[in-house]
């Protein structure tokens, strides 16, 4: 439910960051009850009013408690957008707490030095030296936002009824605090001193103190200018001459230049990968071309060999397909071949000693049956 609620205000918590008021305490009423969420951004507005009203010690601890509070509510948030706000406000209130704590530094500092300077001049002396006054850590000041305590987690803020009212009350403060800037130690805005300087009228400058393109006029320029009398420091008139615009357009002319160069190139380097492809699918296909050949050829060494020639096909085929290549199958079938021509020969010559082999024993065949006819003739002749 927390994190709905959380994705339902991202856009105004977008809002707020886009229009750079990253520390809007009226703001927070739109996130559920007892959030890190909401925490973080009352700690963070009351930073702000610390930083307003000059006491930076506060600010650097509320800022820095707003960061860790900031880091931990982004543990509970799964949107996206919410996520990356929330991460710009936790650097932005860490860097904050940074700046507000070196400012505390320098300013004690600065005080230190003073008070130094004080004890340094005689106790007669009339002179007074400027007076700092530091913030102190332990210094309280009644305002309508209430002091948080040491084991608080959230602030008391004001009152919360109407939120969008209390949201555009407060965004129209901040539009009237950029209209008037706050200089970094200066007093907060709405301060009025008696012994501020008006600021004195402009009065109109001469004609040549213009950074604009004099028109070429039939008067002289004295003429035309003595009726004003410069208050202003002179500055050197900047003359107008053809060359700035034939410098400009020869920069045009060489980014264009610079460009076409670009587009060229992008055209080769895709023309060359597209040769490269078609060069890769022609590969691909000789590598299945020869394979087929190659398969072929071994059906019919097997068909012509027999058994003798199951081992050279079964090697063929064990070969890895994909990694064959044109010179790898014409070496293979060369050896192949050569084991053939291997194989024949030594069945030739299998068949030659086979064909002597069957002679002889036609030859014992015959010789054994004349020895047994002799045999058999020699009683019936005795």
């Amino acid at each position: 439910m927390e994190e709905s609620a959380t994705t339902r205000h991202s856009a105004q918590l977008k809002l707020c960051i886009n229009l750079g008021y990253l520390h809007t305490s009226a703001h927070i009423a739109l996130y559920p009850s007892k959030t890190p969420l909401k925490k973080a951004h009352a700690w963070s507005g009351l930073a702000e009013d610390y930083y307003h009203r000059g006491k930076y010690h506060q600010a650097a601890q509320a800022y820095s408690k707003a960061a860790r509070l900031f880091q931990q509510a982004l543990q509970d948030i799964r949107d996206v957008e919410t996520v990356e706000a929330l991460r710009l406000l936790h650097i932005h209130t860490q860097e904050r707490a940074a700046q507000m704590q070196e400012d505390t530094r320098y300013i004690k500092k600065q005080a230190m030095e003073i008070n130094r300077q004080q004890q340094m001049t005689p106790m007669g002396s009339s002179t007074q030296g400027p007076s700092i006054t530091t913030d102190h850590p332990t210094g309280v000041e009644h305002t309508q936002h209430a002091t948080p305590t040491k084991d608080s987690d959230q602030p008391t803020m004001g009152n919360n009824d109407d939120p969008f009212e209390a949201f555009w009350v407060y965004l129209e403060s901040l539009v009237d605090k950029m209209s008037n800037p706050v200089a970094f130690t200066t007093a907060p805005v709405g301060t009025t001193g008696s012994s501020s300087s008006p600021i004195p009228a402009r009065t109109p400058a001469s004609i040549a103190e213009s950074f604009y393109v004099v028109p070429e006029q039939t008067e002289p320029l004295s003429d035309l200018t003595s009726g004003f009398t410069p208050t202003t420091p002179t500055t050197e008139a900047v003359p107008w001459s053809p060359s700035n615009s034939e410098a400009e357009s020869q920069t045009t002319n060489d980014e264009v230049q610079a460009l076409r160069q670009t587009v060229h190139k992008l055209r080769k380097e895709v023309a060359m990968l597209q040769r490269a492809a078609n060069e890769n699918t022609a590969l691909r296909s000789s590598i299945l071309t020869i394979r087929q050949e190659v398969q072929k050829k071994a059906r019919d060494l097997k068909q012509t060999t027999g058994d003798s020639s199951r081992s050279g096909v079964r090697s063929i085929q064990a070969l890895p397909t994909r990694t064959l290549s044109h010179d790898l199958c014409e070496r293979r079938i060369a050896e192949l071949e050569a084991q053939l021509k291997q194989a024949k020969v030594v069945i030739h010559q299998k068949d030659e000693l086979l064909a002597k082999y069957k002679t002889r024993w036609e030859k014992l065949k015959e010789s054994a049956k004349k020895k047994r006819d002799s045999k058999r003739d020699l009683p019936n002749q005795g």
